[in-house]
């Protein structure tokens, strides 16, 4: 079940540089804020638990949604394949999209988001 994107906690994250926000639940695509992308994130084959891939719609080894503040490039066929110990970064727990947004992209929070 897809949930609101702010009835969610995040963890702030970088993602090929790119600063963004990390939720392990599945969010509405309706429900995502101006100014960021929704993407789902596909986990190993190995089962370790590491982001292999991102795409727009993960249906197997679904490890999480993220809330990216640019638009990804992705290639032919639609998941981009990520390197977790160098495209990767994990960040400090954020807790509301309120919060993950002023850390994101601080001057950008709008009411109707939270």
């Amino acid at each position: 079940m897809r949930k609101r994107a702010n009835e969610l906690d995040y963890t702030q994250i970088m993602v090929k540089g790119i600063p963004s926000l990390f939720t392990e639940t599945r969010v509405r695509k309706d429900s995502v804020p101006d100014g960021f992308y929704l993407y789902e994130v596909r986990y190993d084959d190995a089962g370790l638990g590491d982001p292999a891939q991102i795409g727009r719609c993960v249906i197997t080894n679904f490890l999480g949604s993220l809330l990216v503040s640019e638009e990804l490039e992705l290639p032919w066929g639609g998941y981009l394949d990520i390197d977790p110990e160098n495209e990767w970064e994990n960040g400090e727990f954020i807790g509301t999209l309120k919060d993950g947004i002023r850390s994101v992209k601080p001057g950008v929070l709008r009411a109707a988001w939270i």
